[in-house]
C-alpha cells in the first residue's frame, strides 16, 4: 500500500510526528489488475540539460547523483529517441530504437479515458512488424490532470481540478499551499480516487492485450503517478524553495511494478530511483549495464515486506497535506462512494436539504462573479466570488440552488487564505445557480 511519509523517522518519533501531523495518505485502490509489485521508486522526467542539472554532483545527494543521468533516462518518458545505453540493448526498427509514444491531449481521448486504445494500437503495430523484436512503449494516460476527470465507469465526464487561486498550487490551498478547509481536501480526494479506479480499468485492457499475444509474461509494466511534489514540513510546493527540493517537480513517483513472470504481489520497502528503472529494463534485455547505474540495484532485488516510508532530497512524496485534520490510517480502505449518487460532490452540508426546497436561515449570497466552466457532463463546475462581507467567514460551506431546489455545496476558502471570498461548487447542470450562506 503505497505510502511515501518519509524515512525521517529514523530522526525520533517527535519528529516524525511533526511531519505526519500535517500530511494525509490516500489509501490504495486495489482491484482485479492492480496485483502487482508496489514500491516507492523515483522516475524522472526532463526534457533539457538544465533541468537534469539542477542536483549537482557535488551536493553529496544519493538522489541528486542520479539526475546526472536523467538526461539519458529521459527518453524513458517517451519524449525523445531513447539514448544510449538503451540503444544498445534492443534492435533497431529503420535506425531507431523500437518505441513509441502513446497518448493524447488533455482535451482529447484522455479525458473521454479512452487512450489505452492508442497503446493497444501501437502494440499491433510494432507486432505485425516485427513480432520477436523487443518492444519498449510509453503510455501517457493523463489520468488525473486538468481540466478532466471521469467517474469510475470511465463514462462521465466532469471538471478535474478545481482552479488555481492566485500564486497556490493546490485546489484550494492557501499561499503555503496547503488545503484551507476539509470539504476542499475531501472534494479533491474523490475525484483522484475515480480517477484511479477508471485508469485501473484501462490498464486491465492493456494487460489483457499482453496476454492475448504472449508478451506478458515477459513484460516489464512501471506504473508512475504524475508529479512529485516539494513537500516540507511547513508547506507543499510544486517547486521547493532549495536547489534540492526542485527536481521532485520533474520525479515520476512510480507506484507499481512487474517483473517478467512475476505472479505474486511483493512491497518494496526501500527508496527506489529512476536509474533502478533501468537496470532492470537493461538485465532483462541482457545488457551490460553502464558504469552510472552501478549504485542501482535491479527492482526485483531486495524485496522485504513491511510499511514504506521513503525521501528523497527532504522532500515528502505525497500528494495530500492536511492542515489542523488527522491524519487517516494509511492502510486502511476508504470508501469514496457518494452518499447521494444525484448529488456526488455535496459535501458538507445536511443530505437530507437536497432536492428540496431553500430552508429558512438561509441568506442569498451576494455575489462578484459567477463563472460556470464550460465542460460536456452533467455536472457543472462553478467558480463563485462573492462580495466581501456577505457571510460569515469562518463558516466554509454554504448552499447551492436552482429553481429553488438545493442541488448541492459551495465550499468557500478559509478567512485566512488568500482568496477568502472564492468558492466552488459542482453541482448538477441548470440555466442557473444561486448561492446561500447561514445568516448566523
Amino acid at each position: 500500500m503505497l505510502a511515501g511519509i518519509s524515512d525521517i523517522a529514523e530522526q525520533g518519533p517527535d519528529r516524525m510526528q511533526e511531519v505526519r501531523a500535517n500530511i494525509g495518505i490516500v489509501p490504495s485502490l486495489a482491484s482485479e489488475y492492480s496485483v502487482v509489485m508496489e514500491s516507492p521508486l523515483y522516475r524522472f522526467e526532463c526534457d533539457t540539460s538544465d533541468c537534469a542539472s539542477v542536483g549537482a554532483p557535488a551536493e553529496g545527494n544519493f538522489a541528486s547523483r542520479m539526475l546526472g543521468f536523467a538526461a539519458d533516462t529521459a527518453a524513458i518518458a517517451g519524449r525523445t529517441a531513447l539514448a544510449r545505453p538503451f540503444s544498445d540493448a534492443f534492435p533497431s526498427l529503420d535506425g531507431k530504437w523500437r518505441d513509441f509514444w502513446s497518448g493524447g491531449d488533455e482535451f482529447g481521448d484522455n479525458a473521454e479515458g479512452n487512450s489505452v486504445g492508442k497503446a493497444i494500437a501501437g502494440l499491433r503495430v510494432a507486432e505485425e512488424t516485427a513480432p520477436t523484436a523487443p518492444i519498449f512503449a510509453f503510455w501517457h494516460t493523463i489520468r488525473t490532470h486538468a481540466p478532466w476527470n471521469v467517474d469510475r465507469e470511465g463514462k462521465e465526464i466532469y471538471p478535474s481540478r478545481l482552479p488555481i487561486v492566485d500564486d497556490a498550487h493546490m485546489v484550494g490551498s492557501n499561499k503555503a499551499g496547503t488545503y484551507s478547509t476539509p470539504e476542499l481536501q475531501s472534494i479533491e480526494r474523490r475525484l483522484y480516487a475515480n480517477s484511479a479506479i477508471d485508469f485501473d480499468r484501462q490498464l486491465g485492457q492493456l494487460v489483457a492485450e499482453l496476454k492475448a499475444i504472449g508478451r506478458y509474461d515477459n513484460t516489464i509494466i512501471v506504473v508512475t503517478a504524475d508529479h512529485g511534489a516539494g513537500i516540507t514540513v511547513e508547506a507543499d510546493r510544486r517547486i521547493g524553495d532549495t536547489l534540492e527540493q526542485r527536481w521532485t517537480e520533474v520525479a515520476h513517483v512510480p507506484l507499481m511494478v512487474k517483473d517478467p513472470n512475476q505472479t505474486e504481489p511483493a512491497t518494496v520497502v526501500a527508496p527506489r530511483s529512476t536509474g533502478q528503472i533501468a537496470r532492470t529494463v537493461l538485465n532483462a534485455a541482457g545488457a551490460t549495464a553502464p558504469a552510472n547505474l552501478a549504485v542501482s540495484p535491479d527492482l526485483s532485488k531486495d524485496l522485504p515486506k513491511g510499511p514504506v516510508f521513503a525521501t528523497v532530497g527532504g522532500g515528502i512524496m505525497t500528494p495530500w497535506v492536511y492542515q489542523g485534520a488527522p491524519e487517516p490510517d494509511p492502510w486502511r480502505q476508504q470508501d469514496l462512494t457518494p452518499v447521494n449518487s444525484d448529488y456526488p460532490f455535496a459535501i458538507g452540508i445536511d443530505d437530507s436539504l437536497l432536492g428540496t426546497s431553500v430552508p429558512g436561515g438561509w441568506v442569498p449570497v451576494e455575489t462578484d462573479s459567477i463563472d460556470a466552466i464550460q465542460g460536456e457532463s452533467t455536472q457543472q463546475l462553478v467558480v463563485i466570488t462573492r462580495v466581501p462581507g456577505t457571510c460569515d467567514p469562518a463558516i466554509t460551506t454554504g448552499l447551492v440552488s436552482s429553481g429553488g431546489v438545493v442541488t448541492g455545496s459551495v465550499l468557500w476558502q478559509s478567512a485566512n487564505s488568500n482568496a477568502p471570498d472564492r468558492g466552488w461548487a459542482i453541482v448538477p447542470k441548470a440555466e442557473s445557480y444561486q448561492f446561500w450562506c447561514t445568516s448566523g
